[in-house]
This record gives C-alpha cells, sequence and structure tokens, in this order.
C-alpha cells in the first residue's frame, strides 16, 4: 500500500492528541509540487520553512538536516507518481502551560501526499473569473506572508466562494481595504507597461511562485485599492501547485487581453522545468 503521510520520517495515521499545532495552530506549513518525484522550486519552499521557523521561534536543532530530511522524503512519497503534490507541516511539538511555549521543544515532521486538482490544468488553459469576497483579511503584521496553521480566514473564504455564482476564485482585501491576493493564491496584474502585485507585509501570504517571479521580473509591489485592480489589462493568479492561471474577467468585466505573462518562466512554473 503506498504511503501518503509520514510523521517523523515514518508511516503514521495519527498525532498526539496534545501537540500544539492541534491545540493552537502552533506551526507552520509550505505545500510542493512534485513532477516524477523531484520537487518543484524546492530552495523556495526551503527558504520560507526556514525563515518561518525564525520568526516563530521555533527552535531547530539542525535546520540544515531537518530540510535533508524533509527532500528525501518528499522524493520518498511522490516517487511512483508523474504528478503530486506533498505538504510539509511543522508543529512546536507538546508541552507548555496553555499559550506559553515549552522552554525546550521537540518540533514534529509530518509530510503527507495529495493529488493536484484536475481542474488546475484546465485552468491555464481557459482562464478564470474573478468576483469580489465580502470578507476581508485581517491587519496583522506580525503573521503577514507567512504560512502557518491558522488558517480560519481561508475556510470562511473558501465557504464563501462555494456559495459565489460567476465565479471559479475570490478577490480577498484587507480590512483597509487594499487588494491582497485571492483564496488560495497570489495575485499579479498588469496596466500599461507595468506588472503589479500586494506588498503583503500586512496581511495574506507570500508564495513561493510569486517569490520566484519577484526575483526575475521588475515588479511593482505595493498597496493597491480596488480599483487599480479593475483597471487592469491582464491579470494571473498563482500557487506552487497550479503554476500560473489567467484571469479572463473581473467582477464581471472581461479583460482586454489574455495574460501574457511576465517572461519566459511561464513554462518553467507551469510545466515545472
Amino acid at each position: 500500500m503506498l504511503t501518503q503521510i509520514l510523521l517523523n520520517g515514518k508511516p503514521a495515521e495519527s498525532i498526539a492528541l496534545q501537540d500544539r499545532g492541534l491545540l493552537y495552530g502552533d506551526g507552520f506549513f509550505t505545500t510542493i509540487r512534485l513532477l516524477d518525484g523531484e520537487p518543484q522550486l524546492w530552495e523556495r519552499h526551503q527558504q520560507r520553512l526556514l525563515l518561518t521557523a525564525q520568526r516563530l521561534r521555533f527552535e531547530l536543532a539542525d535546520s540544515r538536516l531537518l530540510m535533508q530530511q524533509c527532500l528525501q522524503e518528499c522524493r520518498q512519497l511522490g516517487a511512483d507518481s508523474a504528478e503530486c503534490g506533498v505538504r510539509i507541516t511543522l508543529t512546536r511539538g507538546t508541552g507548555g502551560r496553555g499559550y506559553q511555549a515549552p522552554a525546550t521543544s521537540q518540533p514534529q515532521r509530518i509530510l503527507s501526499r495529495m493529488a493536484v486538482p484536475a481542474h488546475y490544468a484546465e485552468w491555464r488553459r481557459q482562464g478564470i473569473a474573478l468576483q469580489l469576497s465580502q470578507q476581508t483579511l485581517a491587519i496583522q503584521p506580525m503573521l503577514a506572508g507567512l504560512k502557518t496553521l491558522n488558517r480560519l480566514e481561508q475556510v470562511l473564504l473558501k465557504q464563501e466562494l462555494a456559495e459565489t455564482d460567476n465565479a471559479d476564485e475570490l478577490i480577498v482585501c484587507d480590512s483597509n481595504g487594499f487588494v491582497c491576493e485571492s483564496t488560495a493564491s497570489n495575485l499579479f496584474w498588469r496596466r500599461h507597461n507595468t506588472w503589479y502585485t500586494s506588498k503583503l507585509d500586512k496581511s495574506g501570504i507570500k508564495g513561493v511562485v510569486r517569490a520566484e517571479l519577484l526575483a526575475h521580473n521588475s515588479v511593482a509591489q505595493g498597496d493597491y485599492p480596488l480599483h487599480h485592480l479593475q483597471q487592469a489589462e491582464q491579470a494571473f493568479i498563482c500557487n506552487s501547485l497550479m503554476g500560473l492561471v489567467p484571469v479572463h474577467t473581473i467582477m464581471g468585466r472581461r479583460l482586454p487581453q489574455t495574460a501574457d505573462y511576465p517572461d519566459q518562466l511561464t513554462t518553467r512554473l507551469n510545466e515545472g522545468r
């Protein structure tokens, strides 16, 4: 039987009831696309994991060894599949008193395998329609950009999406009214000759595909009101499993052009090269 979940490198189906990840969301994760057993954008995922561990003050006895273990286990879980996803979750483990973390912790490493949603390939070919979410993201600079285990905002957003007509995804703003992202991906748009994306220093998640695009392209980052996005000529959303997905409609307005991505990264990020 194919192993679907590894806990600290061993097949498992459960975790301690007192794990702080379960009790308090005290942990973080990243989701990786594997092609022919090889993790895509691994360096970006690794950087985000280590940055988040630092920001959340996780004790990692040997971060280099931990990353090597995660990489090996990703390859193990994806070895027999042409394409799949693997989620790496790190929790602070058990201990402490209430919210107070233990003085010495033993982080738990959970890797779980999943299928890449079949509709992503169709989205990349045909594009998607965006509507505006009525819910907003909280302003929280301490956690902005990080992919922590507290994802209740996204849970509620996905419920709203399921109840919204004529929408493949939702545009999500922060509580100040600035555009942040979609429910599970980052958002880029072009006006005239400039590409834009949200800075995400107060809300939202800084995705690994976003990081790769910013490293290789000139993209303006800032706090942009909704009307700035509504005037876009081209747009796309992106995350590590879906790649780059063009947007053809924003809030009922058909965009004048299909997304012509910033550069040749389109092929590599969408096809995994």
